[in-house]
């Protein structure tokens, strides 16, 4: 039997409407991980969470402010070796897949569509998986792990503040609108964007180790990719994390779905997640069924 108690399952949300379905995570991933730890970081207790599970008031704060939460002060408020960051969109999905090899890294979560290509003095950003064409080529390729479900040791949580790791942002874009938002190539200042570009070289010198590709698409997916996914390869997936994806109830499992039933066939590979979502017991509520 795994040591899970050496895992805190937590979830951290500035928005108070998102802090039930982060506990609804937290209760299932919990009881998924016999041993381990629970822990809600948001501005109030939501009404009906179990009291096994520990909450931290916050104010109010969005996701900027969260990505310098998660790299400044999350470690203050975890007392265990590891930490299983999971949010409303996020959560253990086969628990019997769970590896203790996972404890020998001080980062993982999913490979994500992102990543930076280096080839020469040039550097630029690839979308949509588009990196994974180049992995035969003579280049460098620093592709990111999602950190909406991740596991991290303690040690890493603390790094950025014992290191004094400067987090620095950029001059945004503006995204075209309406509504409008600010837009950073790369998108530099997400937590885990920062932690697998900007600083990931320097954790690496002073140990800390990240993941090998293949050990990372077993911990967990976000979005299916050709040459790392397949139909067959879901369940022997330990989690998942996806804005499209948000725990609604546990009895019955129920997810909402932020896409349509059209959108999710014209999307690689999410009909598969579909399918093995609803082979593990969860209805899903799609985005253009009425509330």
């Amino acid at each position: 039997m795994p040591d899970f108690s050496k895992i805190t399952v937590v979830s951290i949300t500035g928005l108070q409407s998102v802090a039930p379905g982060a506990a609804l995570s937290i209760m299932h991933s919990v009881q998924a991980l016999p041993g381990s730890h629970g822990l809600l970081i948001s501005p109030e207790r939501p009404e009906g969470m179990p009291g096994w599970i520990g909450h931290v008031g916050i104010k109010p704060f969005g996701y900027l402010e969260y990505s310098l939460f998660v790299l400044y002060a999350l470690g203050e408020f975890i007392k265990t070796e590891f930490a299983l960051i999971v949010q409303d969109d996020g959560w253990v999905l086969n628990a019997d897949k769970w590896q203790d090899a996972f404890f020998n890294y001080d980062y993982l979560g999913a490979p994500v569509h992102l990543a930076r290509i280096t080839q020469g003095t040039d550097a630029f950003y690839k979308r949509g998986f588009e990196w994974l064409n180049y992995r035969d080529r003579e280049c460098r390729i620093e592709n990111i792990y999602n950190g909406g479900f991740s596991l991290r040791s303690k040690r890493l949580l603390d790094a950025p503040r014992r290191f004094g790791l400067e987090f620095t942002i950029p001059v945004p874009g503006v995204c075209p609108g309406p509504p409008y938002a600010l837009d950073w190539e790369g998108e530099v200042v997400l937590e885990d964007v920062w932690l697998c570009l900007t600083v990931r070289q320097k954790l690496e010198a002073e140990g800390f180790i990240f993941p090998e590709l293949d050990i990372a698409r077993h911990f967990s997916i976000e979005h299916a990719a050709p040459f790392l996914h397949s139909p067959e390869f879901l369940p022997h997936i330990f989690g998942h994390h996806s804005k499209f994806r948000k725990i609604r109830s546990l009895n019955p499992k129920e997810i909402a779905y932020g896409l349509s039933e059209q959108q999710v066939a014209g999307t690689y590979g999410e009909n598969w997640i579909v399918d093995f979502l609803e082979r593990s017991g969860y209805s899903i509520k799609w985005h253009n069924m009425p509330a």
